[in-house]
């Protein structure tokens, strides 16, 4: 007998479908970033702006400590004490994350797939083993020098982007991978 209804066709795809549509879902229709995205005059929208993300790379992403380079792009960690964050930085592209208590090699996986989901213009799941938490991914068309910011969810690194917050740097790499571990 053939199955009718939504449980039509290859159980794989449609897995992946269903998956792509939970993350859109839950990145797009939050009550919060409806109401952000959609009135320019709220102060919580700059980060869906231009400046913000040219500040993100021109202001922010130097101050961190390059601890990978990768094929991708150059993988940046800011260790303070009450912010610990990862930036994946590209000529075109960027994306932040808070650190997951991840070693070497999962963060350069993770780093991989932040950047299939920003090829794919598809939001990363909820913070999990995964995927980490990536809070924000942008990209700028090459061809048309639009900005694209696939997913931007607010929290503790907004206000340490866009209030120039300058705490001092502590950590050059996450203090949990051991003989890697330096001081800055």
């Amino acid at each position: 007998m053939r199955p009718i209804g939504t449980r039509r066709g290859n159980p794989v795809v449609r897995r992946m479908i269903e998956q792509n549509q939970r993350r859109r879902l839950y990145y797009s229709l939050s009550p919060d970033e409806a109401q952000v995205r959609g009135d320019a005059n709220d102060p919580r929208a700059v980060r869906w702006t231009r400046e913000f993300f040219e500040r993100l790379r021109d202001v922010v992403v130097p101050r961190m400590a390059v601890a990978e380079r990768l094929e991708d792009g150059v993988l940046r960690y800011f260790g303070a004490e009450n912010l610990r964050l990862w930036a994946l930085h590209r000529e075109h592209e960027l994306v932040v994350a808070y650190d997951h208590g991840d070693s070497p090699s999962e963060i350069r996986e993770r780093a991989r797939r932040w950047l299939g989901c920003l090829a794919t213009h598809t939001a990363p799941g909820l913070p999990s083993p995964h995927w980490g938490s990536p809070v924000y991914g942008a990209r700028v068309d090459r061809a048309t020098q639009e900005l694209d910011i696939v997913w931007a969810t607010p929290g503790d690194w907004c206000r340490f982007v866009l209030e120039d917050v300058h705490a001092p740097r502590v950590y050059d790499a996450p203090p949990h991978w051991g003989d890697r571990f330096v001081t800055a």
